[in-house]
């Protein structure tokens, strides 16, 4: 009987904690959206997005690719080389562009976060 006692108080307290938000993050501040893009036209050799991978080569411009992140993530850059064409980059933290440059023969845009 002791034991389900425990238990059912124990329950009862985590259910409180949750309902009142003790110990839980706002959505916002778990996970933020990053929208990448690559600007301009033609193709590319490789496009690097940190966080995101690598995207395959001959890649067309325009590209977009949106990612969520965590709060942990202190760094967002892609890094875009040109094959064909001119290309710039841009991205996108939450709707705010932090990072731009203007098509050219190479793009890199980073944030610091």
């Amino acid at each position: 009987m002791s034991i389900n006692c425990a238990r059912v108080a124990a329950l009862t307290f985590a259910a409180a904690a949750i309902s009142a938000g003790i110990g839980i993050a706002p959505a916002s501040a778990q996970s933020r959206t990053v929208v990448y893009e690559v600007t301009g036209s033609g193709t590319v050799y490789s496009i690097d997005l940190d966080p995101g991978g690598r995207i395959p080569e001959d890649t067309a411009a325009p590209f977009t690719q949106t990612v969520s992140i965590g709060p942990d993530v202190a760094l967002l850059q892609v890094v875009v080389v040109t094959k064909t064409g001119s290309q710039g980059c841009r991205i996108t933290l939450d709707g705010t562009v932090v990072a731009e440059q203007a098509p050219g023969d190479a793009a890199h845009c980073i944030a610091y976060l």
